[in-house]
């Protein structure tokens, strides 16, 4: 695992302990599958390029974006369930869930970059505030 996702077993345990990988054991040790790799190796590659422990620890920025996206989640469910409930034919319904899940997936990749550019320039503008002292 360390190897090949530069993970070592405390950083699985918390990846496991927050319900994103599940191992599978095949037999000859724990697998990992689909998404679950996917995740593995996106880890691998922020770590390849130097967001390591050091930096931002994995146990501070994990638990941070799973409690966010768990609500999202869960908010998502009730408006889609709202929306759709007796206006969607059954057969209709799985289509258009997979559809939806696909282009709001690329959709909250948009607006995060967006938050996080005006995030970004509220930050500097308050830090060159507090370098000069003014308010304005």
């Amino acid at each position: 695992m360390e190897a090949r996702y530069g993970l070592n077993e405390s950083d699985l345990r918390v990846l496991i302990g927050l319900d994103l990988v599940e191992p599978i054991d095949r037999g000859n040790g724990d697998q990992f599958e689909g998404d679950d790799v996917l995740l593995l190796e996106c880890l691998a590659s922020m770590r390849g390029a130097g967001f390591d422990d050091t930096l931002i620890p994995m146990t501070a920025a994990l638990p941070m974006y799973v409690r966010a996206l768990d609500e999202l989640a869960t908010q998502e469910l009730r408006a889609f369930s709202r929306g759709v409930s007796g206006k969607v034919a059954d057969a209709r319904l799985a289509e258009l869930a997979l559809a939806g899940v696909k282009m709001v997936e690329h959709l909250l990749v948009l607006v995060r970059r967006k938050r996080l550019l005006r995030a970004l320039t509220n930050l500097r503008e308050e830090q060159q505030q507090a370098s000069t002292g003014t308010d304005d």
